[in-house]
């Protein structure tokens, strides 16, 4: 994914980074008379590691980052941002399974390799109306459920987006801002995830409408419709169909097995999707207790999907926070086999210094799509952050 050349230049600007941006950081800080701080600049390492058992291996996820924030301030006040969030990753096993068969996460194009990858990476004018209409060009989250107010970058325990949108962030264009004590976010975007792709179709239209993230109750409602580029959905999207038979020399005729998508016998052009969803999400901050819920109901291509989360987390003292999480996945698909995903989540995240959190999870499969047998996996992470 990633040239060898390209990746040690990567690397030697982390490094460089590493060691002198976060001086001169906190040299804009402290030249900036009116107290704000003009430029943030923090370093990331992620060592995380899993087992499955229905992985013969362990896999593993190792990166080097940062993340930079730059405000731009006028006479008037802060009237924009550029945010910037990159880190180069190893991915060992990084596979999932679909049907008994092997297949590289998304971005991937094999189980074992390295990526680079932007997550936030945006530009955002304020303006004069800072606050109630912002414009937001570049690399961010799509805004549909959970994920706009959630921050799942560095976490084990991750939400819906995955089979809504098919990825987290995309990149092109929104408007976002306050109004009428609403929050609200609308956005074009590319419809590539990670990466910008252009197969001249694949775009997504998205928008999210809800109550100010700032308040101990939280609800919105979200929408979205494109043709993503998503190569899971085709592979749940796909069925193995009988397409007659042919003789086999002993007078018996043997079924000639051929796979269909949607109903079609072409697979998805550059595995893009037509797809729709309306959602409801809600989050509930209670003493210690979050909960959180979010519900969708849609359509890729022709087959129905209906998605549904619940989660409940804890802080057990400062430092000690449990998580539990149930997510159902339906897709009303003909083929042999269940039509639903279904698993639960426990998890303890473990803050060891204001840099350092240890984080480890638990996942039971209660019901998988299609023949894909039931799993237990075991996950943990160290996240450097400082």
């Amino acid at each position: 994914m990633v040239s060898r050349e390209i990746k040690i230049l990567l690397v030697l600007i982390c490094t460089a980074n590493l060691f002198s941006f976060n001086s001169y950081a906190q040299q804009k800080s402290d030249d900036n008379k009116s107290g704000k701080e003009l430029l943030v600049f923090k370093r990331e390492v992620i060592l995380s590691g899993g087992w499955s058992t229905l992985q013969t291996e362990p896999a593993g996820r190792q990166s080097v980052g940062f993340e930079l924030l730059q405000v731009f301030s006028g006479k008037q006040g802060d009237w924009g941002k550029l945010l910037l969030q990159f880190r180069l990753a190893r991915y060992d096993n990084a596979y999932m399974l679909m049907n008994e068969t092997k297949m590289p996460l998304m971005h991937l194009n094999s189980f074992s390799t390295w990526a680079a990858e932007f997550h936030d990476a945006y530009f955002e004018y304020g303006g004069k109306l800072k606050g109630k209409l912002a414009l937001r060009l570049g690399h961010f989250d799509v805004p549909f459920g959970l994920e706009e107010n959630e921050h799942t970058h560095s976490t084990l325990v991750q939400l819906m987006s995955m089979r809504n949108i098919g990825f987290k962030k995309d990149w092109g264009l929104s408007v976002l801002g306050r109004l009428a004590k609403l929050d609200y976010n609308f956005a074009i975007t590319r419809g590539s995830g990670v990466y910008l792709v252009n197969r001249r179709h694949n775009f997504l239209i998205s928008g999210r409408v809800g109550t100010p993230a700032d308040e101990n109750f939280i609800m919105g409602i979200s929408a979205i419709y494109g043709r993503p580029i998503d190569q899971m959905a085709t592979m749940r999207g796909m069925k193995m169909e009988s397409m007659g038979g042919m003789n086999s020399g002993m007078g018996t005729m043997n079924p000639v097995m051929q796979p269909s998508w949607f109903g079609s016998d072409t697979k998805p052009a550059h595995d893009i999707i037509a797809r729709w969803r309306t959602g409801i999400d809600l989050v509930s901050l209670i003493g210690p207790f979050v909960a959180k819920g979010e519900v969708s109901y849609g359509k890729d291509v022709n087959q129905d999907i209906f998605n549904a989360l619940a989660g409940l987390s804890c802080n057990l003292k400062s430092t000690l926070m449990a998580v539990a999480q149930f997510q159902y996945a339906y897709q009303n698909i003909s083929d042999v086999g269940s039509k639903k995903d279904v698993f639960a989540l426990l998890g303890l995240n473990y803050k060891l210094s204001p840099y350092i959190t240890f984080m480890t999870s638990f996942t039971g499969d209660i019901k998988r799509l299609k023949k894909n047998r039931n799993a237990n996996t075991v996950s943990a992470q160290i996240y450097f952050y400082w």
